[in-house]
């Protein structure tokens, strides 16, 4: 998947230590890999390993303290322009899901006009839905962000509580595993979803 990233501005929620971003910037040559987690252990990690990355790609990358429970309209439209959101195994504490819902509903929300250039045609594209299979077409500036999480299912609980906070804020998610990894098999029956606005499904979750 190194192509669909390429020249993007990319966010990682719930970075920990930064692989997955990390990794990103390393091989897909995004515009921005924005990092983020609650953490001052984490951000302080994700530093350092920054400062480990060549040169070229370690410039793409900025690091950002991102309270799930503390979001606002406002911060979050301060993160744009966005075009792809991920994360890595972030829905393991149910507790931290409903939470983790509201930031992803925040963060999809249609990009404001100043974030995406100011013209008409841009502002309307915000109101694509991204429930197409995956891989999707290109990712227009201005368009809802592609949202890809990777987890392990564990607790049938959280499953359900993800299941119930994504259709509280109008999400649904498709399990995209097969599509995006083109047969590779992860680790411990982990699953890819892809996120949607719109009907509220929760496909595969």
């Amino acid at each position: 998947m190194p192509q669909l990233f390429r020249g993007l501005h990319v966010l990682e929620l719930g970075a920990g230590v930064g692989i997955s971003g990390l990794a990103i910037a390393r091989c897909c040559s995004p515009a921005r890999c924005l990092l983020t987690d609650y953490s001052d252990a984490a951000l302080r990690s994700m530093h350092h390993n920054t400062a480990l990355l060549p040169a070229r790609a370690a410039a793409a990358v900025s690091v950002q303290h991102l309270d799930w429970a503390a979001l606002t309209p406002a911060a979050a439209a301060a993160l744009q322009p966005l075009d792809c959101i991920v994360g890595a195994d972030v829905m393991y504490d149910p507790e931290a899901v409903p939470a983790l819902a509201r930031t992803l509903a925040l963060l999809m929300a249609p990009a404001p006009p100043a974030a995406c250039g100011g013209d008409g045609a841009a502002a309307a594209a915000g109101d694509e839905d991204l429930s197409a299979p995956f891989p999707p077409g290109e990712l227009r500036p201005g368009a809802r962000p592609l949202v890809l999480l990777a987890y392990v299912p564990r607790d049938p609980r959280t499953r359900a509580v993800f299941r119930g906070a994504l259709r509280s804020v109008g999400l649904g998610a498709v399990d995209v595993t097969a599509a995006s990894l083109a047969g590779v098999e992860l680790a411990g029956g982990a699953l890819v979803l892809q996120l949607s606005a719109g009907d509220g499904r929760a496909g595969g979750v």
